[in-house]
């Protein structure tokens, strides 16, 4: 279960004994926590941009635990969201999302995840292909100028009429009331500086490279 945004301390607090504030439970930590009778596993970590926390429970409490949460939550306006709310929250926090930007054919380090990666440890799965790996592209996000559809994937970045790169992925930003895309492009092209295409659907769209995420880029909100 995820719980999230700017409540949802205040929600959770009321169904649980464990210490929520931000010296007990800092931002990206993770506690055993109880909810009634189920021992879960609460990371204050979500895909949505917002203060919040990802409660892993077993499945003999889940529903227990899910009734709980919506009962505290009620009188705070408390609703359930879904996915497709999820994906436009993501895009505009230009987090990685499975099968779209994290897939077997793009390295952490295309994707400038290059922080979580430590090449001077001794060994790891992966790790000389790393090291050796020669890529010309790097992540992007950006801003779409829609002409009605989203940015699929697969969808061609164009500089002039030369390939640029690709989409992984695409959707509105309800919170910051634009389309988004997230990327790959090539080294060269980024360099240029130069304005870009984004190929959707046959119909060619203006793009910018955004030079930081449009929503909370200090990340105020989940450390709240």
């Amino acid at each position: 279960l995820v719980i999230a945004g700017p409540k949802s301390r205040d929600v959770l607090s009321q169904i649980t004994t464990a210490a929520l504030d931000n010296n007990a439970f800092p931002w990206l930590s993770m506690r055993e926590i109880e909810i009634g009778s189920a021992h879960i596993v609460a990371m204050r970590i979500n895909f949505v941009g917002e203060l919040g926390w990802e409660l892993h429970v077993p499945m003999e409490h889940i529903a227990t635990a899910y009734d709980q949460i919506i009962a505290a939550g009620t009188p705070h306006g408390l609703r359930d969201f879904g996915m497709y709310a999820m994906e436009s929250m993501r895009l505009e926090k230009g987090y990685r999302g499975w099968k779209s930007e994290l897939t077997t054919e793009l390295t952490p380090l295309e994707l400038n995840l290059d922080r979580f990666i430590a090449l001077d440890k001794p060994a790891f799965i992966g790790k000389a292909a790393l090291a050796t790996r020669k890529s010309a592209y790097t992540f992007v996000q950006m801003r779409v100028e829609t002409k009605g559809a989203e940015a699929p994937y697969g969808a061609v970045i164009y500089d002039d009429d030369q390939i640029a790169g690709y989409a992984t992925s695409g959707g509105y930003g309800h919170r910051v009331g634009f389309s988004l895309a997230l990327g790959v492009i090539k080294h060269d092209c980024l360099a240029k500086k130069k304005p870009l295409d984004l190929e959707i659907f046959g119909e060619r769209c203006n793009v910018t490279i955004l030079d930081e995420v449009p929503y909370d880029p200090a990340n105020i909100r989940l450390r709240a």
